[in-house]
């Protein structure tokens, strides 16, 4: 179904609402809405296109931020267990300041 909405104040001139079914057209020149009509067409098509590219894209963002994870709770171990080594060793900092004149 295709609606057409005047008003003066969006700036959008079409949209797609894909869940009611519905081509919502905001321009208020009869020509620039056929237009808008035919560009959303033209862009819903394409969706069906890219649709698969999109997915495979997201996908693989997925598993990059999956191996982050996974690399930075291997870095944040190590990270604990070094101190965890460091305390059992009664190995603490000794960098003391020497606060004489100088």
């Amino acid at each position: 179904m295709i609606i057409r909405i005047e008003t003066e104040n969006n700036d959008k001139h079409s949209e797609i609402d894909t869940e009611n079914k519905l081509v919502l057209i905001y321009d208020e020149d009869e020509s620039e809405a056929w237009k808008s009509l035919f560009l959303e067409a033209l862009e819903y098509h394409m969706r069906k296109l890219l649709d698969p590219y999109l997915r495979l894209i997201n996908k693989l963002v997925e598993l990059v931020e999956e191996q982050a994870h996974t690399e930075k709770e291997k870095v944040l171990d190590k990270i604990v267990n070094g101190f965890a080594v460091r305390n059992s060793c009664g190995l603490h900092s000794t960098n003391k300041r020497n606060n004489s004149p100088g």
